[in-house]
């Protein structure tokens, strides 16, 4: 795109609502990333004359001619496949001055969504084979500027993001040559892949455990949707710009890290990424992208509420399959923004016609919920006669409408799938002591001792009828740490800082767990070994 095209395009942005196309940097060729939302919305009168079917199908044809350039007849093969099966819904849409044009088209766009599309008679789908051959075709070199460690553009396997910790080490170019390189389709044979990950482990100094696994990250705004409800004319388009200067911002941070952001539209965002690499890991980055989120200076747009991230991680063995990996990431997210389906359902139930209680408490009294103060009074009100029927289908739900809603959102929730088959998952509120005090200080307080990490998992097992006498108490808990844990060791110093951690972090989940020991050894345990795996200390066994 030229630069006078770029000029006139920006000239009309104020006829654009979303995105908010004021800033050059989205037009640029080789920004290596997905920048737009899924989703257009701009005043019908810019169309003039022109019908946007039209404008669609041209695109299309465009997009045929970058899959197949050197036939022309195969492109128009392909622009026909493609017009049935990319899904572009549009509509014209009236809308009200006082109205957030973002918050109402958006309605009518969700359900035209729903509306299934099918593809009938694919012998062979020409963009499947395109993205599989993107490191050897010239779309790649035009429209994307990052490199690889030979100084190539091309788009890098899971398994060099997996180990950028170990990009600067001299050894590391030779066996990536050796490997990946070697084979005949340049890097994309899982056996090259393997070789090079086996290559790299017999280097025991510096490999770690973690570098056999991707992260790969989805996050999404939190209370985006209530902050377009409050908002109208020109806030609107400032809304979209703070989206914008961040994406921007964030992808930058990203890369930085030694990531590969995918899209950052919006409010959404998928990458790649390493889970350490030096002295920074995911979390680390995490914060980052959330600090960069917060300092677009929210309260400018509306002062009553203040936007978020929630993010579903998946540490994933680097042979596991990627689509599978994205889609765990999407479940994973889904939770984050607290998609509880069991209360759901709950409320489902409560809004049909029937008095459906006791398949409701069902649902309540599942162990999850158990010693939950605000689902124990959600039971007893289905059980409460001094209410008729309506007033308690109606009480009930409305109470776990607000549960649910209450402990959504602003989360993490990160799930370690490894290759032996065995998983788990852990769930952090980013505003909680738990994320914010305990998580961090386990993770940079952890010793550099296998032997003495597993000791401490023995005794947490063994002591834990005694713990769930003296949990609540932080007095008798540290006595009972030192009488169990008071160990002659070289890096004692550092082993009491650690186990000091553990004591506060023991204290503090059982407190918030309502004093019930398996709930809190479970969070305990789950919180010290996705530390350790993070540290590289955890035994993943393959």
């Amino acid at each position: 795109m030229s630069e006078k095209d770029k000029a006139a395009i920006v000239a009309k942005k104020d006829d654009f609502i979303l995105p908010n196309i004021g800033d050059l940097q989205l037009f640029e060729s080789k920004t290596g990333v997905g920048l737009f939302p899924d989703r257009i919305i701009f005043k019908s009168e810019l169309l003039g004359t022109e019908n946007f079917q039209n404008i669609i199908d041209a695109v299309i044809e465009d997009i045929a001619d970058e899959i197949d350039e050197a036939n022309a007849d195969e492109s128009e093969k392909i622009s026909l496949f493609l017009k049935k099966y990319l899904r572009i819904d549009w509509d014209e849409f009236d809308v009200e001055e006082d109205k957030n044009p973002i918050l109402t088209i958006s309605q009518y766009l969700d359900s035209l969504e729903l509306n299934p599309q099918f593809v009938t008679e694919i012998n062979k789908n020409p963009l499947t084979q395109f993205l599989l051959e993107i490191n050897r075709n010239e779309f790649l070199k035009r429209n994307y500027n990052q490199k690889d460690t030979n100084g190539q553009i091309r788009f890098e396997s899971l398994s060099e993001i997996a180990t950028r910790e170990l990009q600067s080490k001299p050894y590391y170019k030779r066996i990536l040559n050796s490997t990946i390189w070697d084979e005949p389709k340049n890097g994309e044979d899982d056996k090259g892949d393997t070789k090079f990950i086996e290559a790299l482990s017999q280097r025991k100094d510096d490999f770690k455990n973690y570098h056999k696994y991707i992260c790969v990250v989805k996050a999404d705004g939190d209370k985006i949707g209530k902050t377009l409800e409050k908002i109208t004319g020109s806030k609107i388009f400032d809304f979209s710009k703070k989206l914008l200067d961040w994406g921007l911002l964030a992808k930058d941070r990203i890369r930085e890290y030694g990531g590969v952001p995918i899209y950052v539209g919006g409010d959404d965002l998928l990458f790649f990424a390493p889970i350490s690499n030096g002295k920074e890991n995911i979390i680390d980055l995490i914060d980052a992208i959330d600090e960069l989120f917060a300092d677009r200076n929210w309260l400018e747009i509306n002062e009553e509420i203040t936007p978020s991230l929630s993010y579903g991680i998946s540490l994933t063995y680097y042979k596991f399959p990627l689509g599978e990996a994205i889609e765990e990431a999407n479940e994973l997210l889904y939770t984050a923004k607290g998609g509880d389906k069991n209360l759901e359902k709950a409320i489902k139930l409560l809004s049909e016609d029937k008095y459906r209680f006791n398949e409701v408490k069902q649902i309540l009294e599942l162990p999850k919920y158990k010693g939950i103060e605000a689902i124990t009074e959600i039971i007893e009100l289905l059980d409460d006669v001094q209410f008729n029927e309506n007033e308690r289908k109606s009480k009930a739900k409305e109470q776990i409408d607000i549960y649910n809603k209450k402990n959504s959102s602003n989360a993490i929730v990160l799930k370690l799938l490894k290759h032996s088959g065995t998983e788990f998952e852990l769930v952090l509120k980013k505003s909680d002591p738990l994320y914010q005090t305990h998580f961090k200080s386990i993770i940079n307080k952890m010793v550099d001792d296998q032997s003495f990490l597993n000791s401490v998992g023995y005794k947490l097992r063994d002591n834990h009828e005694l713990i769930k006498i003296i949990g609540q108490e932080p007095t008798h808990l540290a006595n009972l740490f030192h009488n169990v844990f008071d160990e002659k060791l070289e890096n004692k110093q550092e082993t009491d800082l650690y186990m000091e951690q553990v004591r506060l972090l023991v204290n503090y989940s059982y407190i918030q767990q309502n004093h019930d020991i398996d709930k809190t050894m479970k969070e305990v345990f789950s919180i010290i070994r996705t530390s350790k795996f993070i540290k590289g200390l955890e035994e993943v066994k393959n």
